[in-house]
């Protein structure tokens, strides 16, 4: 009894996340936005909290700006790789973080402008957040 118990709850915590990931178009870059906008809230975190500099001293403010910096040619590949990932193709978390991303690209006007209009077809299709759209057209 205890075995039989014991197996249903390894399947039991096991399934339900292979289904998730086998239901995401690009589980691999699913990954990468979710790492992506860890590194992009970490300072602000921190910066909320009080601080003013990591543990080595470094300018919670200059790795924010470096992380945006950084962070721009790879969200420029995304989407011309994969065009707008939305919700089908990363997952609603991973979308969103997306969104995140493209949102502190502030210094890049044309390519939030370019996200726009990919994401207005996707909120269209229901693939993506209106009230997301609508945040970055702000």
């Amino acid at each position: 009894m205890k075995q039989l118990f014991f197996i249903m709850a390894i399947v039991g915590l096991v399934l339900p996340s292979r289904a998730q990931t086998k239901s995401l178009l690009y589980p691999a870059l699913s990954k990468t936005l979710d790492s992506l906008a860890f590194v992009d809230q970490w300072p602000m975190q921190q910066i909320a909290s009080g601080q003013k500099t990591d543990s080595l001293g470094h300018n919670l403010v200059d790795m924010e700006k470096a992380n945006f910096a950084r962070h721009q040619p790879i969200l420029e590949k995304i989407v011309k790789q994969y065009g707008y990932p939305g919700f089908r193709q990363v997952g609603e978390k991973s979308a969103n973080n997306f969104w995140l991303l493209v949102q502190h690209a502030d210094a890049h006007l044309d390519f939030q402008r370019r996200v726009l209009g990919l994401m207005l077809a996707e909120v269209k299709r229901k693939n993506a957040s209106p009230i997301n759209y609508a945040y970055l057209t702000d």
